[in-house]
């Protein structure tokens, strides 16, 4: 059975950074987990993105991050996501 991270938008951005000292706490989980993030994820990039606290655009990141560790968009019902996050 495939185990799933939804990752948040902090750890997306770290990713893309390469931060590794930032990542270490999560290390294993990114190792053992299919990675994924919500729409609300790309959304809060593009806001970032906007307001000059992120230096590229979220298609940039996010087509890097698929191509370098196979991240990809969740298809899981986003009001499923946040009950399961508030549990």
């Amino acid at each position: 059975m495939e185990t799933i991270a939804h990752l948040d938008s902090h750890l997306v951005a770290w990713l893309f950074a390469a931060e590794h000292k930032r990542l270490k706490p999560f290390a294993k989980t990114i190792d053992s987990h299919t990675l994924v993030y919500s729409p609300m994820v790309e959304f809060e990039l593009q806001y970032l993105y906007e307001i000059g606290r992120f230096t590229a655009p979220p298609a940039r990141v996010l087509a890097e991050l698929t191509a370098r560790i196979g991240l990809r968009r969740s298809t899981a019902d986003f009001a499923r996501v946040v009950e399961a996050s508030l549990a």
